[in-house]
């Protein structure tokens, strides 16, 4: 399969979060709200950029569900996790088989996903104008007022790849 685009499904899974161990089916996640997919891994340096957006869409948009999928080890997870200060869930894919199902091929690779699981946005690496657009379809599905997720204030640069 190719990596996913708008308007297509994406592949269910189920993962467990690298804290408490709690399961997480995404086609029954995502029945509920709009669910966000943010696939990283700790070593890299675009990730360790790129993930704190993501928490601040998480704390902007409450009624988005966020999922951190991450490609490392528990412990690697957690050093991340506590690092860049994520207060979502963080799903374990330390083999890859959700990435390999998703041919992710960079990361981070990000994915909002309206309730039917179909892909309203996808970002792959880091594009400033492709996080504000983000937060804009993530608005649009939330029927929300659209926030600001990147300003000049961040000092991050326009462009760095995955």
């Amino acid at each position: 399969m190719a990596i996913p685009e708008v308007g297509q499904s994406v592949p269910d899974f189920t993962l467990r979060e690298y804290q408490n161990g709690n399961s997480h089916r995404l086609s029954e996640a995502a029945r509920n709200s709009p669910t966000l997919l943010a696939f990283f891994k700790r070593s890299c340096a675009t990730s360790r950029m790129t993930l704190p957006f993501v928490e601040r869409l998480h704390q902007k948009y409450p009624a988005l569900q966020v999922f951190g999928i991450s490609q490392d080890d528990p412990a690697d997870t957690q050093a991340f996790a506590e690092q860049t200060g994520l207060t979502f869930p963080i799903l374990l894919d330390g083999d890859w088989k959700v990435s390999t199902e998703y041919d992710l091929f960079t990361v981070p690779s990000v994915f909002l996903l309206d309730t039917e699981g179909r892909v309203a946005h996808v970002n792959l690496g880091w594009n400033r104008e492709h996080y504000d657009a983000l937060a804009l379809a993530a608005a649009r599905l939330l029927n929300a007022e659209p926030v600001t997720l990147v300003s000049d204030a961040d000092k991050v640069p326009a462009f760095r790849p995955g």
